[in-house]
């Protein structure tokens, strides 16, 4: 059993991995084979549970995507289901220093959207705030949602020179983690970093290297002229992504109706469907 649990580990982690050179017909291929060992460890004794199917259904969701679009929502859910696990602590990390328009128009409403995806679909998360440029901790780690919102939906766009290094060594500091005291392996802690012009600075990456070294998740979400190159080298493996600002709102509503519709069916759905699903691709 320990060894069938092993190959399925691996065949959902390279189908997870966005550097993976997996055609889309060996994709397919590996989706079929961890449904046969899924059957044999279920014959085995194995139990299927709703975090497990969720991990089914994610990788069926990113083999049968088609399109630029579809793999990076495919990919962004991915990331979404990951920090949404238990009672995550997140640090909102927003770049203020650009355009006001794109800031209040697109940013600022980003920013709303995935702090009401957390408060839906957690309980006992926390999130902190911190603004950039100037950088300014807005709020210290708090559950007191209404709250955020009212902070967040009072933000405006202050012009000035792009500080994200600094930032996300404030965040840090909110998740009160030290070098020596890597996070509890039941909390997920993450840093979203919304921008639309990202620091590429020798600073901002040693910055990257010390939260990952915590293992805490850097995942940016770079809209208007930000180069998704300089964006990967501030986020965490996997987790740079670059949205157009006129499609920005679209695709979060999109990642997190179908999170809820995958939360929804691991908890509710029928194993063997899910298993015929996996076979049919």
């Amino acid at each position: 059993l320990r060894e069938l649990r092993q190959d399925v580990n691996d065949i959902l982690d390279s189908l997870k991995d966005p550097m993976s050179s997996l055609s889309a017909t060996e994709a397919k291929a590996e989706l079929q084979r961890c449904a046969k060992l899924v059957r044999e460890m279920l014959r085995l004794g194995w139990e299927m549970t709703p975090a497990r199917n969720a991990r089914l259904l994610l990788a069926l969701g990113k083999v049968k995507a088609e399109g630029g679009r579809e793999v990076s929502l495919a990919r962004f859910n991915a990331a979404l289901l990951q920090m949404l696990e238990g009672s995550p602590q997140v640090v909102l990390v927003l770049d203020t220093s650009g355009v006001k328009d794109m800031f209040e128009e697109e940013l600022r409403a980003a920013a709303l959207r995935l702090a009401e995806g957390i408060r839906r679909n957690t309980s006992g998360s926390a999130c902190a705030v911190v603004t950039y440029s100037p950088v300014e901790v807005l709020s210290d780690l708090s559950s007191d949602f209404t709250q955020l919102r009212t902070l967040l939906a009072g933000l405006r766009c202050r012009a000035g020179k792009p500080q994200s290094a600094k930032a996300l060594r404030e965040a840090k500091q909110l998740l009160k983690l030290e070098k020596s005291e890597p996070q509890a392996p039941d909390r997920q802690q993450v840093i979203l970093h919304l921008t639309a012009a990202p620091e590429n600075t020798k600073d901002s990456q040693k910055a990257l290297k010390v939260l990952d070294a915590l293992q805490v998740s850097v995942l940016g979400l770079g809209i208007g002229s930000v180069k998704v190159e300089h964006l990967m080298k501030i986020s965490s493996p996997g987790l740079a992504f670059k949205v157009d600002a006129d499609e920005l709102e679209d695709f979060l509503q999109d990642a997190f109706r179908e999170v809820e519709e995958i939360l929804k069916a691991s908890h509710t759905g029928d194993p063997e469907e899910i298993l015929r699903r996996l076979e049919g691709t």
